[in-house]
């Protein structure tokens, strides 16, 4: 049976039995397909009384029919209402671990490939972060570097550079770290 196949009948399958919902299947290519739902609710009450029968139905007819281990437990369902859900609510259903990522939105308008991506890379695969290096960060705390005299005289006295090859003789360190260790507690 092909995704598309799928795709369609779990649409059918999920629209028949919550008639209320508005339901968008989006497919993430990434290492393998992620599977998403965003399942818009009309209601905090339509929540609370469908979400986990949903998650159920979406297990049983659709995430069983995935082909492999990665799309089994790479499936996530987006629950979204106009305004926010209750907070115990909300620690429900975003903890329940059974088949599936669970996450509650709010969102008060038309879900839309926009907004599906910026889920996505929030929510799944970070490609919104913006790592830059310490150095070019406008908020960086910018510190000096203090040596600390009980690991340079450790360093200095294990023979750490060899040679001009800066050989390391990493046990000799451990050794010599340990026993000064063991000598500033015993001072203590």
């Amino acid at each position: 049976m092909s995704n598309i196949s799928l795709e369609i009948r779990i649409k059918k399958i999920l629209e028949e039995l919550y008639p209320s919902i508005k339901l968008t299947i989006h497919i993430e290519k990434y290492i393998s397909n992620i599977h998403t739902f965003f399942v818009k609710f009309p209601s905090e009450a339509a929540l609370t009384k469908d979400w986990e029968n949903l998650s159920n139905s979406i297990a049983v007819y659709y995430q069983s029919q995935l082909p492999d281990e990665f799309e089994i437990w790479n499936l996530y369902l987006f629950y979204i209402t106009d305004s926010n859900a209750d907070k115990h609510l909300k620690y429900r259903i975003e903890n329940d671990t059974v088949s599936s990522r669970k996450i509650l939105l709010t969102y008060d308008r038309e879900i839309n490939d926009e907004f599906i991506t910026s889920i996505v890379e929030e929510h799944i695969t970070n490609k919104n972060l913006k790592l830059l290096p310490p150095e070019k960060r406008s908020d960086a705390q910018k510190t000096e570097f203090e040596r600390n005299p009980l690991l340079w005289q450790v360093i200095e006295q294990s023979g750490i550079i060899e040679d001009k090859k800066g050989v390391v003789k990493s046990s000799a360190v451990l050794e010599l770290l340990e026993q000064k260790i063991k000598d500033e507690i015993q001072k203590s």
